[in-house]
């Protein structure tokens, strides 16, 4: 492309990539944590992902907050033990995972894994 003044300029053009990113959670039940509260956590961690811009890290603290659903009602039937994320097939970490300047999070509420312990 030239300029209006003559002066020649390069346009760069990039196709967006989804990146989808996987979750692996280690709960333990303190009481009353069901299937649907697990539903909620699952759609927490999908809407936040989703809620990301194009080339913006999914941040592992916030992905925390995310899977605590602090004030809900099912808040305090769990407890966190721990939270791995990664791009889908591949290896979850319990870290920020890096996203290109073209790239965008993608979640989805499947690529959330639980593992519930009981209260012992």
């Amino acid at each position: 492309m030239t300029s209006t003044s003559g002066i020649p300029k390069d346009i760069a053009f990039f196709y967006l990539t989804q990146a989808p990113i996987a979750y692996a959670l280690d709960v333990t039940n303190l009481g009353g944590f069901t299937e649907s509260i697990q539903g909620q956590i699952a759609n927490s961690l999908a809407a936040f992902t989703n809620g990301l811009d194009i080339g913006e890290d999914v941040n592992f603290d916030q992905a925390w907050a995310a899977a605590k659903l602090y004030d809900s009602a099912g808040s305090k039937t769990y407890r966190l033990n721990s939270l791995t994320i990664g791009r889908a097939g591949g290896a979850l970490a319990s870290s920020d995972v890096s996203m290109a300047f073209s790239e965008a999070a993608m979640g989805d509420a499947s690529n959330v894994a639980f593992a519930v312990h009981p209260l012992t």
